[in-house]
This record gives C-alpha cells, sequence and structure tokens, in this order.
C-alpha cells in the first residue's frame, strides 16, 4: 500500500495563472471558446481552480481585455520604422492580423464598457509615447487628439479589412500616406481659419 509520501503534491494555481490559461484559450477560440472547463482544459486540471480564484467569467472577461490591451501597446511601441506615430498605426494593424480573435473580442458589444475603458487607457499610454513627436509641435493638445483620430479611423478600417490587406512593408506605406495627408490638411484647415 502507497503511503502518504509516495503521492506527487497537488499542483496549485494562482489567479494569474488562471488569467494566462483563460487569455490563451481566447487567443485560439475567441469568447466562444471560454468556459470553466477550456480553462481547466488548458491549465490540466479540475475546474476548481477557475472557481476558487474568480469571483464570475465576467470578471475574468474584464482581466482578458486588460491582457488584450497590454499586447495590443506593445505592437505600437514596437519600432518598425523611423516614425513613432506611424509605428502605432501599424502595429494596431498587424495585432489585427497576427491576433484575429483578440482583435474579434475587443468588439464585443456586451464588454462595451470594458473595452471604452481599456481604450481609453490605452489612447492615454499612446499619447505619452508622442508627447515629443515633432510633426505635432505647435498643435495644442486638442488638435492633436483630433488628427489621431482621424488616423486611428482610417487604421481601424484597415485593421477590419485585414484578410485582404497587403503585407506588413504594403501596410506601413499605406498608414505613412494616410498620416502624413492627414497631418498635413490638418494644418492647413487650421491656418485657413485664422
Amino acid at each position: 500500500m502507497l503511503g502518504l509520501k509516495n503521492m506527487p503534491p497537488k499542483t496549485r494555481f494562482t489567479r494569474e495563472d488562471v488569467v494566462e490559461a483563460a487569455f490563451r484559450v481566447v487567443r485560439k477560440h475567441g469568447w466562444a471558446g471560454l468556459s470553466a472547463r477550456s480553462i481547466a482544459k488548458e491549465l490540466n486540471s479540475s475546474t476548481q481552480p477557475i472557481y476558487s480564484h474568480l469571483k464570475s467569467i465576467e470578471d475574468l472577461k474584464e482581466e482578458i481585455v486588460k491582457k488584450i490591451y497590454e499586447l495590443l501597446f506593445s505592437y505600437g511601441t514596437t519600432k518598425k520604422t523611423r516614425d513613432s506615430w506611424v509605428d502605432v498605426g501599424v502595429g494596431y494593424v498587424l495585432f489585427a492580423k497576427e491576433e484575429k480573435q483578440l482583435f474579434r473580442c475587443l468588439g464585443d458589444e456586451k464588454l462595451l464598457p470594458v473595452v471604452k475603458k481599456y481604450a481609453e487607457k490605452s489612447f492615454e499610454s499612446v499619447t505619452e509615447t508622442l508627447s515629443n513627436y515633432p510633426p505635432f509641435q505647435g498643435l495644442s493638445e486638442e488638435e492633436i487628439n483630433k488628427v489621431r483620430k482621424l488616423g486611428f479611423i482610417f487604421e481601424f478600417g484597415l485593421a477590419v479589412l485585414i484578410s485582404r490587406s497587403p503585407d506588413e512593408k504594403g501596410i506601413t506605406r499605406l498608414i505613412r500616406i494616410a498620416d502624413q495627408a492627414l497631418l498635413k490638411g490638418f494644418k492647413e484647415y487650421l491656418e485657413e481659419k485664422v
């Protein structure tokens, strides 16, 4: 008869382990694939650790949205060109291309308040990274936000249509042209107002 000494120790999972496993599930299968069972399978465990660490699936979804925006921010701040504003746009579009399930998750209407919360935090973080961007010099914060939002409209459209979009070099060229045209047009508009 085996004694308790010979039994393998129980595997313990932290809250972060559960969140990471849930993130991997959503990364592969989207929100539709997220369940206590799918997380348990990813952890190679029972569902008990999931229920012991989480209040609700909605809390878990917020944690996942937060992780999605952290990953998206890393895409946007990775140097790909010599232009940090273009890098943000290229990063966003590449995120949509390479992380299709995660990108789609950000469009879930049921999670709109949570997505909006983290989208605003992400916008603020990107604003910090662009605080010394030379072409924005001479523009007010409000004007910079307007021209950035116009650029985002183009980038979002390209991201949504990513399945038919060109490779990274083509994406970069399109965003560079659009960003330069928007900024030039916006500055000309401001000059006409004076």
